[in-house]
């Protein structure tokens, strides 16, 4: 439902001693779910351990196709994922997908005709609830066709607490004909 914050959303908002591990999602159509995002892992302490997203077609044209979260070894992999925000220009953040999180894998994705970013990188929180984008490693996937630039790159520096953003690696993807009409009148792929 597009009334619903997310399709799926795992995790907990009560950091309490309880973790959840050993999530998978697999091979699914979610179609306009969400009106933050169709799939929401790992919310709040404590991380979210081995979750894997997998080859699951999302087309969700109220907001990001696959959120953030305090996650840590996500896997997330031969995703088609396209039209994020489209209908929804309240959204500030519609992206395919978020990277968030530490020691994650992103690779053999397609991201495409986000209304703005393809890829979102960030490190925010709060100081009670820090959230780290550490040692992430996404190589192999395609985005195309974006509103804005083909990765995002946010470090949140809103508050005095210290954030990690160290380790990530991004190589071998191809990011092609992106930044197309988000309104800077810059057209291309920029960083």
């Amino acid at each position: 439902s597009p009334l619903a914050y997310a399709m799926i959303r795992f995790g907990t908002w009560n950091p309490s001693p309880v973790a959840n591990s050993n999530i998978v999602i697999y091979d699914n159509h979610f179609l306009d779910g969400g009106y933050h995002t169709s799939i929401e892992p790992g919310l709040a302490e404590p991380f979210t351990t081995l979750a894997r997203i997998a080859f699951n077609r999302i087309e969700n044209t109220q907001s990001c196709g696959i959120g953030s979260g305090t996650v840590s070894g996500i896997i997330v992999e031969g995703n088609d994922i396209s039209g994020s925000g489209i209908n929804n220009p309240a959204d500030l953040s519609p992206s395919c997908w978020f990277v968030c999180g530490e020691d994650g894998i992103y690779r053999y994705n397609r991201g495409w005709g986000a209304r703005r970013s393809g890829v979102f990188w960030q490190v925010s929180g709060s100081a009670s609830l820090p959230v780290p984008c550490t040692g992430n490693h996404m190589y192999g996937n395609t985005v195309y066709g974006c509103g804005s630039e083909a990765c995002t790159f946010v470090l949140n520096q809103s508050a005095a607490y210290d954030l990690d953003a160290t380790g990530n690696v991004m190589d071998a993807n191809v990011l092609w004909n992106n930044n197309l009409d988000d309104g800077d009148g810059v057209n291309g792929n920029l960083w």
